[in-house]
């Protein structure tokens, strides 16, 4: 898109899940509660690239290790949380 920011979330509705949930890849890199340990260290993952990534981390499968203490704009997270049933039906 050229924004070379991120964006608010719903932005592009086109790319929403199958469960409506928005902005999986592009927007942040966000934090996982895996690790990397690939290289025999074991570092905090983030998935799904940013938008300063290039065009192979644009997929929610795509994975890279950080410095536990590193700050940076893209790079999030992403609060996850299940409806509960509607009264009376659970």
């Amino acid at each position: 898109t050229g924004l070379n920011r991120t964006s608010a979330v719903g932005c592009f509705l086109a790319g929403a899940s199958a469960e409506g949930v928005h902005d999986l890849n592009g927007n942040i890199s966000e934090w996982c509660s895996n690790v990397y340990d690939e290289r025999s260290i074991p570092h905090p993952v983030a998935r799904g690239g940013s938008y300063l990534g290039g065009a192979q981390s644009l997929r929610n499968t795509f994975r890279d290790y950080y410095l536990a203490d590193v700050a940076d704009s893209n790079i999030g997270f992403r609060v996850v949380a299940s409806r509960l049933p509607a009264a009376g039906t659970g």
